[in-house]
């Protein structure tokens, strides 16, 4: 018993970890902190343990996304987050997190803001995007607070703010003793210097730039590679990555188009937007205005079916592109017998109709196998190598119309042991072939006696035995000599007709009269 109620234990722990599993959660519960699933890509990798509001390390996901946002959250990567956490920004779509000099960051609907600024400094110009850009500790012209400004007072010609509070400076307007050794004097321009640009101790720190310091302000000399400073704020150095930004690919203002674009995206500075259906982001310039996803891939011999996708030009004198299947006129005597392809795989017009046993004239059109032991294709013609007596009567032919090897020889009375060897109709009543040689059935009164012979040497039923004496009815059976063939049979020979009447006598004296002349035998 205690087995089975383990048994049942397992089960229903596998039921809920499945349950869990499949929600995408690990055992961290709903809370944002918690330790995630398993991410998406393959199944099988647990998700990472949560902070200490999280429970233990989620059960593996089965290969779908592991963030499932809910009210108020975005996706972050695999992560749900709510959408007014600052370090992963403030609108719904993106997750660069709030940026806000020398403050700590809020969010104030989708747009980020000033929650507290660090200690010793103030947003004096109320602006978000440059931060709490003031140091009140050791601006003359903001000393303590914004606006307050040592040099109202006119008891001296140089102040500089100490610990926000005005003091009368020994240097000349525009000069000061930054480092405190009177060896040098006032050692520091600070109209010109960038680590103590305005008064001491201030230095041009702007992110992803080379910073300069004139008339003693902070100013982007220039930026680093793949940045830019597209707001124009010096306090918040070259701001944008025109690396990756949409809105500023490659340089500053040079939004990614939105034309067939399905979704906008930049890598390397150059837009690789991903495109409708049927549309393809193939010229992907790297400067000038951005183009979208300017090529219709279902009609683009260049780029059929895809960018760089061009229809091959083997053997193919015209090429279009149709729903993105590359389709050609061909050259003389080939064909395009694969067809319809994506230029990816299109090969042209790959088979030559003049020698291909399968498509012999024309795509398709394979050679007969009938009674054909081997085919070849001549001149988009097919010849045979025939089995046995069969032979190729009717000749070449193309694929289209070709019968192969159609005439059996040894019993075709047309083509009798050859092609066209018909046997003889001569005295025949019946014609017949058999293992190539012609056997008639011959005409009454008539016999085959030089056969049987082949169509090409055939001459029927060439004798008459009727009356001929030497071969009576039959190529063998001759009368003897004292019969003659009469109607196919042999008959004895007639006797010699009745003697004719002597002639009279001569009238004379002495004279006996000469005898009568005889008549001719009868039959």
């Amino acid at each position: 018993m205690r087995r089975v109620a383990l048994s049942l234990g397992l089960v229903l722990l596998g039921f809920v970890a499945c349950t869990l599993d499949q929600q995408g959660a690990g055992a961290g519960g709903d809370r944002p902190d918690a330790g995630s699933g398993a991410s998406g890509g393959d199944a099988g990798n647990g998700g990472a343990a949560g902070s200490s509001f999280g429970g233990t390390a989620g059960n593996a996901g089965s290969g779908g996304a592991g963030c499932f946002p809910g009210p108020n959250e975005k996706a972050c990567g695999d992560t749900c987050v709510n959408v007014n956490d600052p370090a992963f920004g403030c609108a719904a779509p993106g997750c660069s997190s709030c940026v806000v000099p020398n403050a700590t960051p809020v969010c104030s609907g989708v747009n980020c803001a000033i929650g507290s600024c660090a200690a010793g400094f103030d947003d004096c110009n109320t602006d978000a995007v440059d931060g709490c850009e003031i140091n009140i500790d050791q601006d003359p012209r903001n000393c303590g607070g914004c606006g307050n400004d040592c040099f109202a007072n006119t008891t001296a010609d140089n102040w500089r703010c100490v610990a926000g509070k005005c003091e009368v400076s020994s240097c000349p307007l525009g000069f000061e003793d930054c480092n405190q050794d009177p060896s040098d004097g006032c050692e520091v321009d600070l109209n010109s210097s960038v680590g103590n640009c305005g008064f001491c101790s201030n230095p041009c720190n702007l992110a992803n730039a080379t910073a300069q310091c004139n008339a003693g302000q902070c100013e982007v000399g220039s930026c680093d590679s793949g940045y830019g400073d597209c707001d124009g704020t010096a306090a918040n150095g070259c701001e944008v990555n025109t690396q990756v930004d949409a809105d500023h690919c490659g340089a500053c203002n040079r939004g990614c188009s939105t034309s067939h674009v399905n979704q906008r995206t930049c890598a390397a500075g150059v837009c690789t937007s991903s495109c409708d259906n049927g549309w393809g982001n193939c010229s992907r310039p790297a400067t000038g205005a951005d183009n979208g996803c300017e090529t219709n891939t279902n009609t683009s011999a260049a780029n059929c079916g895809g960018c760089g996708a061009a229809c091959s030009t083997s053997h193919s004198s015209a090429q279009t592109c149709s729903s993105g299947q590359c389709t050609h006129t061909c050259q003389n005597g080939f064909g395009d017998c694969d067809a319809p392809r994506p230029g990816s795989t299109d090969n042209g017009c790959e088979v030559n109709l003049q020698n291909s046993k399968n498509n012999c004239g024309a795509c398709g059109a394979a050679c007969s196998t009938s009674h054909s032991t081997g085919q070849t294709c001549s001149g988009g013609q097919c010849q045979h190598t025939c089995q046995g007596a069969y032979r190729d009567c009717n000749g070449t032919r193309p694929g289209a119309t070709d019968d192969g090897c159609e005439v059996d020889t040894d019993t075709s009375v047309a083509n009798c042991g050859s092609c066209n060897a018909a046997c003889s109709s001569t005295n025949v009543s019946t014609r017949t072939c058999a293992g190539g040689q012609c056997t008639p059935t011959c005409a009454t009164g008539f016999g085959d006696c030089n056969g049987p012979a082949p169509g090409s040497s055939d001459d029927g039923c060439e004798l008459d035995w009727s009356s001929n004496d030497s071969k009576c009815g039959s190529c063998t059976a001759g009368c003897m000599a004292s019969q003659h063939c009469d109607n196919s049979m042999c008959v004895p020979n007639g006797n010699g007709g009745n003697g004719g009447t002597g002639g009279a006598g001569g009238t004379g004296s002495g004279a006996t009269g000469g005898a009568g002349s005889g008549g001719t035998g009868g039959t």
